[in-house]
């Protein structure tokens, strides 16, 4: 300001009077400016609610992962775990999970599949998982699965916590009621984890909770969550989360609590596609096989896998769309199995599966042997047919004997019309003859075509008249121009 306006530059304390006069007016773009977080948090519209639609329990599941901001002893080291919650929007019931780090095989294999079993099923895409755009939540295993499952996928905008209100502020509930008064809790960021470390004298013995004891503590303090009374979009403040999804109206399906081997079945891992060889289906370098010799019949075609994560050593085929099941395979070699009696099933799978080709080879020699060669022309001195080439000749004279008295058919015969025109040459008229019939034409008076006319032309020109002695030689010229 000094630079730009030397004579009427403000004093410093006008221009902070100023700067905070602005902030205060402007308080909503300021933060918008420079703290997007106070921003989302105080300022962002936020009419309507994204419960609006949600009429029954497993309508819309919302789940989100983070560090959690509690120390705990593992081993002799001191590390930060992940915790994953799940909420149901209808409700407000909550579950709470705690692993090393959030990935696609824990959030399948714990979160999902302790969902199914536990709060249940809907199926014909009425049941809804809503996340962010993390890794764990976008990645082919995880949202194959829910395909498979027939469970829609609804993904947030990136950096937009707001779609999925329920589980963020599930989050900050738990914080501020729960995590910033156990022991290890390290603050919300870097200053005050500064501010705690500043407070630890040196020798001071830190306790810490160990990850089976902060899941054991959040399990009870979900419990208590989803029994306590609840106030919010939907709900009355009279109703807990559990009172409130025992008013579901919607039927839900608890198949999988009572076959959990099929969830094993459509939560196994599934790899790349395989395709299958003469040996079966190479997955790292084992080769898995059908003891029947089911896998047979897809030698050279692809599939798709599944691990059995029960069961080492078997996979679960099915078609290259995934949609099909097909057949059980093993891994003979890496569970110490006897291969010579699946080895002698999947020959005799394969002789059976070729049958019907070992017949059309076998057809296909009788009918060549029963061919005769036909001879229509015979030299002379010749040794005479023999019977069944005469048989064969007598055969094929009746067929076409038989062809040719079939009578045409109106478009057959119009066909042949037209063949015959065309390749009916016109009859041209002699020479002499037209030249006389030109001439004589030409004396009486009467006009000629133009044809005519320039015919008549070339004769006389060429000397050829009537009693003319040149007449021989000038037809002869005449002819050969003609030709």
């Amino acid at each position: 300001l000094a630079e730009k306006f030397p004579e009427q530059c403000p004093t410093k304390r006008s221009v902070e009077r100023w700067v905070k006069r602005w902030r205060t007016d402007h308080e909503q773009e300021f933060a918008r400016l420079v703290d997007m977080t106070r921003f989302n948090s105080k300022f962002r519209s936020a009419a309507g609610s994204y419960s609006e639609a949600i009429t029954y329990p497993l309508q819309r599941i919302e789940i989100d992962a983070t560090k959690g901001d509690v120390f705990l002893q593992v081993g002799d080291k001191k590390e930060r775990y992940s915790i994953i919650y799940l909420i149901d929007v209808f409700s407000r019931r909550a579950k709470a999970f705690v692993c090393r780090n959030s990935n696609s095989k824990f959030l399948v294999q714990n979160c999902l599949r302790w969902l199914l079993i536990n709060w249940g099923y809907l199926p014909e895409m009425m049941m809804g998982i809503r996340t962010d755009q993390g890794k764990d939540f976008l990645s082919h295993y995880f949202l194959g699965c829910l395909t498979a499952l027939n469970i829609r996928h609804e993904k947030c905008t990136g950096r937009s916590g707001w779609e999925k209100p329920f589980v963020e502020r599930l989050f900050g509930t738990n914080t501020r009621a729960l995590l910033e008064r156990l022991p290890g809790f390290c603050g919300h960021n870097v200053a005050e984890r500064q501010k705690i470390r500043s407070q630890t004298k040196e020798g001071d013995i830190e306790l810490m909770l160990t990850p089976g004891e902060l899941a054991t503590i959040l399990n009870t303090w979900t419990e208590e969550y989803n029994n306590s009374k609840h106030q919010g979009e939907g709900l009355d403040g009279e109703k807990t989360p559990l009172e409130q999804w025992a008013e579901g109206t919607v039927e839900i399906d608890l198949r999988f609590r009572e076959n959990q081997r099929l969830l094993d079945v459509l939560l196994a891992e599934m790899p790349q596609t395989r395709k299958v060889s003469s040996k079966g289906i190479q997955i790292s370098g084992e080769h898995f096989i059908n003891p029947e010799g089911l896998h047979i019949p897809y030698i050279g075609k692809e599939v798709r896998c599944k691990f059995d994560i029960n069961e080492e050593g078997t996979i679960y085929v099915f078609s290259s769309t995934g949609d099909d099941f097909l057949f059980l395979a093993y891994d003979y070699r890496g569970l110490g199995w006897n291969r010579s009696e699946a080895a002698s099933k999947s020959h005799h799978k394969q002789k059976e599966f070729l049958e019907p080709v070992r017949e059309l080879r076998n057809l296909q020699k009788q009918e060549t042997g029963k061919v005769v060669p036909l001879t229509r022309y015979r030299k002379q001195n010749e040794e005479p047919a023999t019977s069944a080439e005469a048989a064969a000749q007598v055969a094929l004279a009746a067929k076409e004997t038989k062809k040719r008295s079939q009578p045409l058919t109106p478009a057959q015969k119009k066909i042949q019309q037209e063949l015959v025109q065309g390749q009916q040459a016109p009859v041209q008229e002699p020479l002499p003859e037209r030249f006389f019939r030109c001439y004589s034409t030409q004396l009486q008076g009467n006009p000629l075509s133009e044809d005519d006319e320039a015919f008549l032309s070339r004769c006389l020109e060429k000397g050829f008249y009537p009693g003319q002695k040149l007449r021989a030689e000038a037809e002869l010229n005449i002819q050969g121009e003609a030709q």
